[in-house]
């Protein structure tokens, strides 16, 4: 049997058509339809998602370059400001404080060469005034300027040494400073783009699971509008199967609702049929899969067909005065045209083949206490007669040993 489902996914359809049953249906054509609305409504939300997903995509996309040139501009910006900072700090540091801390220098020395002139000047004033060759008040004016260019030493001294102390170490840590805060503005301009940059292609992976998710929604519908209508798998004759409901069990009819994956109806293939039969739990351990085997039918008793076990199965089916019984398959190799599901016969199964033994007509044969028996004559009379048996059928059983060939063997009836 060819199973015919519906494969409408994650929903329940309603029929619209079906073939009558026990229709013959050609392979190719169509034995059942389902209600497409629903599903076209489904569709059409589907690719309007899908439009919406795909714009999303793109703009996320196009974010990205954005964002990518926009970071690249703020880096080389960052980077700039650092190396103007590193300017600033080596101008600061070797140029411009430098240079006046040299001219503060200077300008001590210069004062210090006055005082000493203007000493010497005040000794010649004072050499002069005994001589009477100047007045007092010039030479106290010397020695005020004397003082004055003291004073003015002193100044200039105390102005290097509080730039040495106090304002060249405070340059120094504001240089530091600078280029410090120069370069985590570019290390943190460097980190805040990269964490945009891996935003934004966050956004394109989301964008695009998004679009991929919408998109399988879209070929789920398609699929499912296509499986809207069955087509036979191969001819033959449709047969309606039961479906269960809250009623009962009922073969399925237009109107029903169908679960995915549900069999609905069944076409047989002739192509391939299958003998299903009992075995006893005695034999059963005798048969394997693929043994061969000699099929014969009822309807054709005259004729046998070949076929082979595909199938034991594991779970005793039934049993009947003690003897469990088990489920065998046997597929028929080529099955005639004139074959129709349902027929019943029987098959053998070839466990071994013995070629050219001794045997017996097994219904000529007794079996007392686990030994094998026959009737022959000795002088005259009939006597039953011990052997060793080999494999058997229904019709033969193999002698081992115990019975000559041309034996003339009785049936227990002449006794």
């Amino acid at each position: 049997m060819v199973p015919i489902k519906s494969n409408i996914s994650n929903t329940r359809t309603k029929l619209i058509y079906l073939i009558p049953d026990g229709s013959y249906v050609e392979q190719g054509s169509v034995i059942a339809q389902f209600d497409k609305t629903a599903l076209l409504e489904e569709l059409s939300s589907a690719e309007q998602s899908l439009s919406d997903t795909e714009a999303s995509l793109e703009l996320a996309k196009r974010s990205l370059i954005i964002q990518l040139e926009e970071s690249d501009k703020s880096a080389d910006n960052a980077k700039k400001t650092l190396e103007v900072a590193e300017l600033k700090a080596r101008e600061l540091l070797e140029g411009t404080n430098v240079l006046k801390r040299k001219k503060l220098g200077l300008e001590v020395k210069q004062a210090e060469r006055e005082l000493e002139i203007a000493k010497l000047e005040l000794a010649d004033f004072q050499i002069l005034l005994k001589r009477g060759h100047v007045s007092i008040r010039e030479k106290e004016k010397a020695a005020d300027n004397v003082q004055k260019l003291i004073e003015q030493k002193d100044l200039k001294s105390q102005e290097l040494t509080n730039f040495n102390r106090f304002e060249w170490p405070k340059m120094k840590r504001e240089v530091e400073i600078l280029k410090e805060s120069a370069a985590a503005d570019y290390r943190r301009t460097l980190r805040v783009s990269e964490i945009q940059i891996q935003n934004s292609r966050n956004a394109i992976v989301k964008a695009t699971r998004d679009h991929q998710r919408v998109l399988g929604r879209v070929e789920k519908a398609k699929l499912n509008i296509a499986a809207c209508e069955l087509i036979a798998p191969l001819s033959g004759n449709v047969i309606y199967k039961g479906i269960s409901r809250a009623e009962g069990v009922h073969k399925v009819q237009v109107g029903d609702n169908i679960w995915s994956g549900q069999t609905l109806m069944e076409i047989p293939d002739t192509n391939k049929l299958i003998l299903s039969t009992q075995v006893r739990e005695f034999d059963v351990a005798k048969i394997s899969i693929n043994m061969k085997s000699k099929i014969y039918l009822d309807a054709y008793s005259s004729d046998s067909y070949n076929g082979k076990v595909t199938r034991i199965n594991k779970v005793v089916s039934n049993g009947n005065n003690g003897v469990n019984r088990f489920n065998v398959e046997i597929t028929i190799d080529k099955s005639p045209t004139n074959f129709h599901v349902g027929m019943s016969g029987r098959a053998d199964i070839m466990v071994k083949q013995v070629d050219n033994k001794l045997a017996v007509p097994i219904h000529l044969t007794t079996y007392e206490d686990g030994k094998y028996y026959v009737w022959i004559k000795d002088f005259g009379q009939l006597t039953k007669h011990n052997f060793t048996a080999g494999v058997s059928n229904h019709q033969w059983i193999e002698v081992i040993e115990g019975i000559e060939n041309h034996t003339t063997i009785y049936s227990a009836s002449e006794n």
